[in-house]
């Protein structure tokens, strides 16, 4: 259950939206936010400057938890001088926040959309599962949610993302969507790889009945699919044909002294989707393990 959300938030003037998500969201579920504001301290030069970049931080942060004391939602808020990314996840673990909540940014391409630095890292490294909030002009953010979709490979990260997405959707009263794509990209077109999609439907299947499971325990409406693909375009292709309102699914990376690999499936569907997608990454807090 989802009772604590941290919400990193920048002075970007469409970071407005994220926080009537984020919000709606509190509002919801009696939950009670702490804002987060960081300074770049890699954009610092001096001492004064530092200070300055401090007070304008703490009059923003101010302005953003007027949003939510209005609403009568419990709020705290906090200003970190830190490189972003960093301060974001040690501040979740800090605050024993249940959920962060923060926007993407860029664009680079009329149909590509580039994932914020800071988000991306978040996402990579967090203990806590992340909820993305698209920002561009083709982003498409509703609450309460309707429809959720749970895409799912049976990774221990997968199912954990689906237990908050569950319990989300409880709340909501949303269906839920599980989704497992068999991946044909790699697989060719002789007789062998028929065999091995074949092969592979059966672990696909068996990830949709674990989170199928979890639904029903909620008791929750649940529509299962298992289909054969590019895990991305099935991804895409269904959020739009479902009217889904948010995308839960895990992510898969490697840890190394100062560099992480986020899975290929999560990154491309966090870099192109036009809802809200929720992740969850290290389950263990020892770094996400896996291809």
């Amino acid at each position: 259950m989802v009772e604590s959300i941290l919400l990193a938030v920048d002075e970007d003037a469409v970071e407005r939206d994220v926080v009537a998500h984020t919000r709606a969201l509190a509002e919801h579920l009696s939950a009670s936010v702490y804002v987060l504001h960081v300074v770049d301290v890699t954009e610092l030069e001096t001492a004064p400057e530092s200070e300055v970049a401090r007070e304008d931080a703490a009059e923003f942060v101010a302005d953003v938890a007027s949003t939510f004391e209005e609403a009568g939602v419990p709020v705290e808020t906090a200003v970190r001088t830190a490189k972003p990314w960093e301060a974001i996840v040690a501040c979740a673990t800090d605050v024993d926040a249940d959920l962060v909540v923060m926007g993407t940014h860029g664009r680079t391409g009329i149909e590509h959309f580039e994932l914020g630095s800071v988000a991306e890292a978040v996402v990579r490294d967090s203990t806590v599962p992340v909820l993305t909030v698209p920002v561009h002009e083709n982003a498409t953010v509703s609450f309460p949610y309707e429809r959720v979709l749970v895409a799912t490979d049976g990774s221990p990260e997968a199912l954990a993302a689906a237990r908050v997405a569950v319990s989300l959707a409880a709340r909501c009263d949303a269906d839920v969507h599980v989704l497992s794509v068999v991946e044909t990209a790699a697989l060719g077109l002789d007789v062998r790889s028929e065999i091995l999609e074949a092969e592979q439907r059966g672990p696909a299947a068996d990830a949709v009945t674990d989170v199928h499971a979890l639904a029903s325990e909620a008791g929750v409406d649940v529509t299962t699919t298992v289909t054969a693909g590019v895990p991305r375009a099935e991804i895409e292709a269904y959020v739009t044909s479902n009217d889904v309102d948010m995308v839960a699914m895990g992510t898969h990376g490697r840890s190394g002294v100062a560099k992480y690999l986020l899975g290929n499936v999560a990154e491309r569907t966090l870099r192109t989707s036009t809802v809200p997608v929720l992740t969850a990454g290290d389950v263990d807090g020892t770094g996400v393990d896996g291809g």
